[in-house]
C-alpha cells in the first residue's frame, strides 16, 4: 500500500502483539529496486521457508513472560543465540517505549 503522510494500522497487522512492525526509511525507489531481489529472497526465506534461527532459551522466555521484551533482552546478557545475535540491542531498548505495554502483559510463570 502506498500512502503519503498516512499510516494505516490495519495494513500492518490487526493482531495485538502479533510481532509485525512498520518501518519507514528515507530510501529512493531506484535505490530500493536496486536491492529488491535479495531483500525479497531474504523475506521469503524468513517468512515462508523457515530459514530463521529463532532460539529462545528458558531464561529469555521467563523474562519475556514476566517483564516483556526488556526482560527477555536483559536475560540474554551472555549474548543472544541464533539470529537474535544480529539485533542492535541499543536500538531495541530505545524503541521499547513505542511498543504497546513494553511488549508484554504482566505475567507469572505459574
Amino acid at each position: 500500500m502506498h500512502t503519503t503522510d498516512l499510516v494505516v494500522p490495519a495494513a500492518v497487522g490487526g493482531d495485538i502483539n502479533c510481532g509485525m512492525r512498520l518501518h519507514t526509511v528515507d530510501l529512493s525507489l531506484d535505490r530500493f529496486l536496486a536491492g529488491r531481489d535479495p531483500f525479497v529472497e531474504a523475506l521469503k526465506g524468513d517468512l515462508f521457508f523457515g530459514t530463521r534461527e529463532l532460539v529462545l532459551p528458558a531464561q529469555a522466555a521467563a523474562g519475556l513472560y514476566t517483564e516483556g521484551l526488556a526482560g527477555m533482552l536483559l536475560s540474554l546478557d551472555d549474548g543472544p543465540p541464533g539470529d537474535l545475535a544480529h539485533i542492535d540491542r541499543e536500538q531495541w531498548f530505545d524503541e521499547l517505549d513505542r511498543v504497546l505495554l513494553g511488549g508484554g502483559l504482566p505475567g507469572d510463570l505459574r
